[in-house]
């Protein structure tokens, strides 16, 4: 009897859409689960519940409609088992009739080296974007710009590829100079007083501020304790100092 009622729940549904107060012809729903509706949900998760068993070769995330997979490559036999996931997992999308939105899907790589001109790269497209379609800047249209479209490319994740060196530091300081330089008000000045009339700071400063916050969160108890690095509380009190005082071996 349920099943006959799902069925019932199922099919035969039409739709229509209303544009501007009229209503289009109705259409029939040949695929798909009623938006809305309580056994939506369920009757998806039901749907792809054997979607764990064709990707045993690898790691997979799935959440709603959204499925991550992925896989540690440390020798070729690695890179041939995620190819075989993959190949698996298109099977099962052609078997039950689930096409890939492959405009959608994209591929990314975590490794020990980064490639930190490609940040710098996108920081000055963007830079160079501004530049051509804003000719009469104020400082606070300027500002609002930098750190959406430019900053944003220059800290993302800066908490783990961490820049440390001398030549890395100012070739990532060189980016907010130019930027910058941008205000013509501002070019008589030095770039520290560019700062200070933009309200800015170094990005060096954020990163290490970042990596501050990064540590506060790990010794408070904010971050997973499973995954996140160990640090020791230092239980010494010879000092003036705070409760959250680190233990200097482990910082090396």
């Amino acid at each position: 009897m349920l099943s006959k009622w799902i069925v019932d729940f199922l099919k035969a549904r039409k739709f229509r859409v209303k544009v501007n107060g009229g209503y289009s012809g109705w259409q029939n729903v040949s695929s798909g689960i009623p938006q809305g509706s309580v056994l939506g949900p369920l009757l998806f998760l039901i749907y792809i519940n054997d979607l764990m068993e064709c990707c045993d070769e690898s790691y997979i995330y799935v959440f709603v409609d959204d499925a991550k997979i992925y896989r540690h490559i440390q020798c070729p036999d690695d890179c041939m088992l995620l190819h075989y996931t993959l190949a698996n997992l298109q099977s099962w999308s052609q078997k039950w009739l689930l096409s890939l939105n492959t405009k959608k899907c994209c591929v990314v790589s975590y490794g020990r080296s980064v490639d930190k001109t490609v940040t710098y790269t996108r920081a000055y497209m963007m830079l160079g974007i501004i530049k051509c379609n804003f000719r009469h800047l104020t400082i606070p249209t300027f500002v609002l710009l930098y750190k959406t479209m430019v900053r944003s490319h220059l800290d993302y994740c800066c908490s783990v590829w961490a820049t440390y060196k001398k030549g890395d530091i100012e070739a990532l300081e060189k980016v907010q100079k130019r930027a910058t330089k941008i205000l013509s008000s501002l070019r008589h000045i030095s770039y520290p007083d560019h700062l200070k009339v933009c309200k800015l700071t170094t990005l060096h400063y954020r990163q290490i501020r970042g990596d501050m916050i990064e540590v506060y969160k790990i010794v408070s108890g904010k971050y997973d304790s499973a995954i996140s690095p160990t640090l020791i509380i230092s239980d010494t009190h010879k000092t003036r100092g705070n409760d959250l005082r680190l233990q200097k071996s482990c910082l090396k």
